[in-house]
């Protein structure tokens, strides 16, 4: 029954009417009908039934050469994608280096300048060591003689951001110290790093990575941040991971505080 439905909706489309029309003047003709009391020449038949057939051969012909010339345009925009420099750079959110985190499975990799906003993330990225993650940071050396050269990038005091810096990196390691069997790296660069990354699984295809221009005397929060997926922008992609895989390459391992021992209460 719903067959029967689907023909006859066909074959009632405004694509159909023509031919209907052809058949039905064949019928008239073959059978020779009298329509309203009106006689019809089998050659008029004839010439009115070609005309119809050459008019729904050309209408078919239309719409096979539309159809061609829509689908040559789908393929044109998807090899030359033309989007509004909005669509793929953004300003700074943090709530992205959340989510990021968040939704990692096994690895994160972070580089920042200060890890300010790092340090605000310290209970759950405790919460994935626990779970047996690997955590690895790179910063720039607060003691390092490139320093002054990364201070004077940013427009900061070479003194005060140090410090500040020192402060963020020896929180985060006493607090990831405290998970037991914790795994995880601090590494610190003596050289002006202008690119900053929060990176979630990078051996994994669905690995995703959050990119930070750091611009000459430019404030973070305005600076263009943008994101690449593994599977989605493998070329680009490979690009910076290497990037921060030579820059772990060549920095050294950040010394923390020694530990604290409590003493024992008599």
């Amino acid at each position: 029954m719903q067959r029967v439905k689907d023909l006859l909706q066909r074959l009632s489309s405004p694509r159909n009417i023509l031919p209907l029309i052809a058949i039905l003047g064949a019928i008239v003709g073959v059978f020779n009908i009298n329509l309203f009391g009106l006689t019809v020449k089998p050659e008029q038949i004839i010439i009115s039934l070609l005309g119809f057939l050459a008019v729904d051969a050309l209408i078919e012909r239309l719409d096979v050469l539309t159809n061609i010339e829509q689908g040559i345009h789908s393929i044109a925009k998807l090899i030359n994608p033309k989007a509004p420099s909005e669509a793929f750079f953004y300003t700074r959110d943090f709530s992205r280096v959340e989510k990021i985190i968040r939704e990692s499975h096994n690895e994160i990799w972070i580089y920042g300048v200060t890890l300010d906003g790092l340090v605000t993330l310290v209970n759950p990225l405790q919460d994935k060591l626990r779970k047996g993650y690997k955590i690895k940071i790179l910063a720039p050396d607060p003691s390092g003689d490139e320093f002054q050269s990364t201070a004077k990038y940013f427009g900061s005091r070479p003194a005060q951001l140090a410090a500040r810096l020192k402060g963020n990196l020896d929180n985060l390691g006493i607090r990831f110290r405290q998970v037991e069997n914790s795994n995880f790296e601090i590494k610190v660069l003596d050289r002006v790093f202008t690119t900053g990354y929060v990176i979630s699984d990078p051996n994994s295809a669905d690995s995703k990575m959050l990119v930070q221009m750091y611009m000459f005397w430019f404030g973070v929060n305005n600076a263009p941040n943008f994101e690449l997926i593994h599977k989605d922008d493998k070329q680009w992609y490979s690009v910076f991971i290497t990037q921060f895989n030579k820059a772990w390459e060549f920095a050294s391992c950040y010394e923390l505080p020694p530990r604290v021992e409590q003493k024992k209460s008599s």
